[in-house]
């Protein structure tokens, strides 16, 4: 009974920022930054939250970003919590095609809000040597707050 209480009064960031007490109106972070960014959704956000499009909906919406369809947006990553440690080829595979696809979209940054996600798809985008950021979707979202600075970029 007291846990469903406390689900009942639980948010993952996007939930809380666009159905949540945190709800922002329509172009609220938009700052003129036109840079194309993609959306990366781990897999848990789509098998079992069900949410498909709501992070790239937000950022369209409320930031003014311009979101290219990631091919395999829901694919796993390769990160899958121990999977990374125990097959490391497996996960490696996984990571290549993810990039790939990444690839193909020409985006500038790859946004998700998955931690394990984030270590993942950084540490291989820093080891292949491609230029795309990859943003936790907080981070994202704190450099378009208004008077924001590199300061605030970097916490």
């Amino acid at each position: 009974e007291r846990a469903q209480e406390l689900a009942g009064r639980t948010y993952d960031l996007i939930s809380y920022l666009t159905s949540g007490p945190g709800r922002l109106p329509a172009g609220s972070l938009d700052d003129g930054d036109r840079t194309p960014v993609t959306v990366h959704r781990f897999c848990q956000a789509s098998n079992t939250l069900g949410r498909t499009d709501a992070i790239e909906s937000f950022l369209r919406d409320v930031a003014g970003s311009p979101v290219v369809p990631l091919p395999e947006a829901s694919e796993c990553c390769g990160f899958g919590g121990s999977t990374s440690v125990r097959n490391p080829e497996l996960s490696s595979g996984i990571l290549d095609r993810k990039l790939g696809c990444v690839d193909r979209t020409e985006a500038s940054v790859l946004i998700t809000d998955n931690p394990g996600c984030i270590l993942h798809l950084r540490g291989g985008v820093h080891a292949s040597g491609r230029e795309v950021e990859v943003l936790h979707l907080a981070e994202y979202l704190v450099r378009r707050l208004p008077g924001a600075t590199s300061t605030d970029q970097e916490r």
